[in-house]
């Protein structure tokens, strides 16, 4: 029987960056809110290779500090007071716990959609206006030709920090 726990373990569906595929527990929440994934092929052309990411719309890591890996997403549905949002989705005891972070307007381009994210490990962010140490992995939003900005979290609630304009 702990064969097979463990076989069965091994199939598990987890993020799998290089198809922009979240497990299953993830599309079930974005379903129950109307969400639905950025797909990467509507991003500007080369946009991933600028983030350094294979999946500029789906980022995995530990954003509030709690020890489990949480999901940021680039989302779109049609009750968006804008046509796309930037969403946190945090594991707890519970399951998952939905948290809208921004609306993101058009952005776009000839050739499609200019935003995209990457994760920023812990350590000191240099912002326009000020510096920050940050103690938990963060999110890295950039909007082409426009702004950038770090998302983080602190004192329990996700804050910003605006690095380029």
């Amino acid at each position: 029987m702990k064969y097979i726990l463990i076989f069965l373990i091994g199939f598990i569906p987890v993020f799998d960056p290089n198809n922009c595929l979240v497990p299953n527990s993830v599309n079930d929440i974005l379903k129950k809110n109307e969400i639905s994934i950025v797909d990467k092929s509507k991003l500007i052309r080369d946009w991933a290779t600028y983030l350094t990411t294979a999946c500029p719309t789906i980022v995995l890591g530990d954003f509030n500090g709690d020890g489990e890996e949480d999901y940021a997403i680039i989302g779109e549905g049609d009750n968006f007071s804008q046509p796309y949002g930037l969403f946190i989705i945090e594991f707890t005891e519970d399951g998952f716990k939905l948290i809208k972070i921004m609306d993101i307007g058009f952005g776009i381009y000839s050739g499609g959609l200019g935003f995209g994210m990457k994760i920023i490990e812990r350590g000191k962010i240099n912002g326009i206006h000020k510096t920050i140490n940050i103690k938990n992995d963060a999110i890295f939003f950039t909007k082409f030709e426009s702004s950038s900005k770090v998302i983080y979290y602190e004192n329990g609630i996700y804050q910003e920090v605006w690095t380029g304009d």
